[in-house]
């Protein structure tokens, strides 16, 4: 894959034949549709926003701490625990919405 002068190898997990990559992941509608990971401990993620399966609308390189984001896991991959969240509104990439559900009380305690 090229990027203006940058040359990714999805193969090897590398840009520029140097620097390493961990994960490549592809998004498409708000939603984590594929992801491949490589063997280097250390690396970044290169982040690929699909407008439609054959079209990138956007490709993010970013460092391990903010691939693990709140912002990012949830808004960007749409990974939450369904569980504590309840998505109300998907915008993507506009906008999108979450309810934090609270903890039941349990009806046992006095």
């Amino acid at each position: 894959m090229t990027c203006g002068k940058t040359k990714v190898d999805l193969n090897q997990g590398r840009i520029n034949q140097r620097v390493p990559l961990k994960r490549v992941v592809q998004v498409m509608g708000g939603r984590m549709v594929g992801e491949k990971k490589y063997p280097n401990r250390n690396g970044y993620t290169l982040q690929i926003i699909m407008a439609n399966p054959r079209q990138f609308s956007e490709v993010q390189l970013m460092e391990e701490d903010v691939y693990l984001s709140n912002f990012n896991q949830m808004f960007l991959l749409g990974k939450f625990d369904p569980e504590y969240f309840e998505e109300t509104l998907n915008a993507f990439p506009m906008s999108r919405l979450f309810r934090f559900k609270f903890p039941q009380k349990s009806s046992s305690a006095p």
